[in-house]
């Protein structure tokens, strides 16, 4: 569709017998699909008497150029800020080849601890998943709980084939709540790094595990002291988490400073927390938004952002893949890295 356009020409002036040159003003209203503006200028013409006389004529332009209206900014970067490796394949024979090289321990252990409901139990489950190429729910789960599931301190085993287990076991512990009286008491996470919790010790929210409980432990080996510390949050409540849960966090990251366990941290639920990741996991180290949360997390606790790592856990999937066993088999091999340097240290 073409530009009509609407011309008025406005002058004025005195009937005189020679011509007079008298100023000449030109507006113009131009009509586009949508859009209607004036424009106008200024000239001399000879004219001959005092009149207002519209001019009107119509012509077609053809189409005006117009300026297109500024797209939004993208919430995902141009280029990852990580790269994980293009094959899950040198993960999966790192893990499978792994053995401690301490022999005062049979396996690296692995805490995990976090707030309720971060998905820890989760993780456990995903790990298994990505190692063993089935999809497994043996540390059992609770999607509509608003309190922890995990009542009991728990080891996973991992089993490799028909004789014989991966060289990592995870403790999985009852969650963090903010009231005093809710969750896990962090006493029991600080002994549970020393190796002071026995297996299948029911935790109590009114109290701390005592030296007078069965469940005290009270000479443990290195084997069953815990040699890598993880914390578990989901990447959505980042921003959510108490002033009250924040401080439990930092004081077990304390407590495990203090001897030296070296801390990593996993943020869950990406695919929940970000449409991107929901629409394509290969976006995951692009999303902005996940980025910003790692860094945030990073600022509250103190943990370095390469020990943070953005992980999709095994839920609605029936079979698994490798753009969801990357991030979780990348992880991994960070913790047990580290923990291996820990205990050579030790």
């Amino acid at each position: 569709m073409g530009c009509m356009v609407v011309q008025w020409l406005a002058h004025g002036g005195s009937w005189f017998e020679s011509l007079l040159i008298r100023p000449l003003s030109v507006w113009s209203l131009h009509v586009l699909p949508g859009e209607v503006f004036l424009s106008g200028y200024s000239g001399f013409l000879p004219q001959s008497r005092d009149i207002n006389t519209p001019l009107l004529y119509f012509s077609d332009m053809g189409p005006q150029p117009s300026k297109p209206p500024t797209p939004p900014p993208s919430p995902c970067l141009r280029q990852p800020w990580r790269t994980l490796p293009t094959s899950t394949q040198d993960n999966l024979n790192f893990m499978k080849s792994y053995q401690p090289r301490n022999k005062g321990v049979k396996h690296l252990r692995i805490l995990l601890h976090g707030p309720v409901g971060a998905g820890k139990s989760s993780f456990v489950n995903s790990v298994e998943s990505a190692l063993r190429g089935i999809v497994t729910n043996r540390a059992l789960t609770d999607a509509t709980s608003g309190s922890s599931f995990t009542l009991k301190y728990q080891t996973y085993k991992i089993q490799k084939d028909h004789q014989s287990f991966y060289s990592i076991v995870f403790n999985d512990i009852m969650g963090l709540e903010a009231n005093l009286n809710n969750g896990v008491q962090v006493e029991d996470v600080k002994l549970a790094l020393r190796g002071h919790v026995r297996e299948d010790y029911k935790f109590r929210t009114n109290g701390p595990l005592t030296e007078n409980d069965p469940g005290y432990d009270s000479n443990p080996s290195l084997d069953d002291k815990v040699h890598v510390l993880v914390c578990v949050v989901p990447v959505s409540s980042v921003s959510l988490l108490g002033d009250k849960v924040v401080q439990k966090l930092r004081e077990v990251r304390l407590a495990a400073s203090d001897l030296g366990i070296p801390q990593l941290a996993i943020l869950t639920k990406v695919d929940q927390a970000c449409p991107e990741v929901r629409s394509n996991i290969h976006n995951l180290h692009k999303s902005k938004y996940l980025k910003g949360q790692v860094e945030k997390f990073s600022a509250m606790l103190g943990i370095p952002i390469n020990c943070i790592f953005l992980v999709k856990n095994y839920e609605s999937e029936i079979n698994t893949s490798d753009d969801i066993n990357g991030p979780i088999l990348t992880a991994l091999r960070q913790m047990v890295s580290q923990g291996e340097d820990y205990l050579n240290y030790m």
